[in-house]
Order: C-alpha cells, then sequence, then structure tokens
C-alpha cells in the first residue's frame, strides 16, 4: 500500500476527532509520505505548544532538523501530535487538548508521552509519526496501540528544534534533576517494523538506530 495522500489523512484525522491524537492540523501541500509530528519538535509556520498553554504561541521560524530530513525525503506534514504536558508522564491525558484515547478501546489511555504520535499511526491517520524518547516516550504508547517504534540515538539529530531546549532555565532544571534534559531522543511510530529502515535513512542517514519489540527478528530487520 503506497502513501496517503494529505487530503485522506485530515478526512480521517476529522472522522476520529474523539481520540485527540492531534492538536493543530498544519496548512501544507504537496504529495508525499503523509507524517504526523509530535508537539514537542518544531515544524516551521506551526506553533509549538509542547502539550501546554503557557510557550508564546508564535509559529516556529524553521524546522527542526528531523523535519528538515524527512521533507528532504519526500514527507509531508499532517500536523502536531498531542502529547502528555511538556512531555512529563506516560499517560497523555492532557488536560489542554483532552486525553489520547486508545483506537483499539478508547475507554483505555494510549500510553505516553508520545501517544498522539502511536494513535496516529494506529489510526491510519498518516503514515507514519514522529515523537521523542527519553525513558519510553515512544516505545509505551506504540506497544499500547499496537505499532512498531524505534528511537534514533543522538549522534546526526541532535535536540535543536525541540521544545525543551526552549523552555528556559527553570524548565530545564527541574529536566535535569531527572537526568531527561540530556538524554532526549527523537523516535518514530509505524504499522510495519519492515518500513523502519527507511524511516531511519529519512530522519537521518547515517543514523543509529535501536529496535524496540518482542520480535527477535526486528534487530535483523534493521540491518537489513
Amino acid at each position: 500500500m503506497g502513501p496517503m495522500e494529505l487530503s485522506e489523512a485530515r478526512q480521517r484525522i476529522r472522522e476520529q476527532a474523539d481520540l485527540n491524537a492531534f492538536i493543530s492540523i498544519s496548512e501544507e501541500n504537496g504529495s508525499g509520505t503523509v507524517v504526523a509530528v509530535k508537539d514537542l519538535i518544531d515544524v516551521a509556520g506551526m506553533v509549538t505548544t509542547a502539550g501546554g498553554i503557557i510557550l508564546p504561541k508564535v509559529p516556529a521560524a524553521a524546522d527542526a532538523p528531523v523535519i528538515k530530513h524527512i521533507r528532504a525525503a519526500g514527507c509531508v506534514v499532517v500536523g502536531k501530535a498531542n502529547l502528555h504536558e511538556f512531555a512529563y508522564g506516560v499517560t497523555s491525558v492532557n488536560p489542554h487538548y483532552g486525553p489520547v484515547l486508545n483506537p483499539h478501546d478508547p475507554s483505555r489511555v494510549a500510553g505516553g508521552s508520545s501517544g498522539g504520535s502511536a494513535v496516529a499511526v494506529a489510526a491510519g491517520m498518516c503514515d507514519w509519526a514522529v515523537g521523542s524518547d527519553t525513558g519510553g516516550s515512544v516505545r509505551i504508547p506504540a506497544l499500547g496501540s499496537s505499532v512498531g517504534a524505534f528511537a534514533v540515538l543522538g549522534g546526526p539529530i541532535g535536540g535543536a528544534g525541540i521544545a525543551g531546549e526552549a523552555l528556559g532555565a527553570p524548565a530545564l532544571a527541574c529536566a535535569s534533576s531527572l537526568q531527561m534534559a540530556a538524554s532526549v531522543t527523537v523516535g518514530c511510530c509505524a504499522c510495519v517494523l519492515v518500513t523502519t529502515r527507511r524511516i531511519a535513512t529519512a530522519m537521518t542517514n547515517p543514523c543509529r538506530c535501536r529496535a524496540y519489540s518482542s520480535s527477535p527478528s526486528v534487530a535483523e530487520i534493521l540491518r537489513g
């Protein structure tokens, strides 16, 4: 199955708005692989809320490096995915933008903090999604939503354009007390694990990847 169209993705987002997977939808046009981006990461022309309401409501002036990389690989951004407020929890129960609900059982939470990214993939609202992971923020919701996940370990991507770097000293001091500020990694969610090698190439090339799955064949898939 090939990439979906942006119009199709937006229609699916509207039809499943009760899952609270997205905070905002892009106004982009064009074709390409449709990607959702955790609203912790800058996308040019869109406000980065980090799941909160205290940051300036000023659109990002430039894409974060990881977004530049995926655009160069032919991806388009459909919107900013919901998350646990400031990525500081594992439920994605967001008091401002609604709790991200599990698409397989909406009476349950999605997990977090990248809950919107995992749900967007599981519910067919995008081809794949970008998240972030410090202590399981991509892995936990991916497991709960039955999608694949991996984290890119620092190196070529780094933390530029991720909201934690711009929150200011008080927020970073709080984060560093849990050894978070220096250890945030960028990750992704996808429906089919065999596609993760291509996604890794899109996010950064070359990159280092770590697969998270109960399947012993995943590492071999990534080594390919």
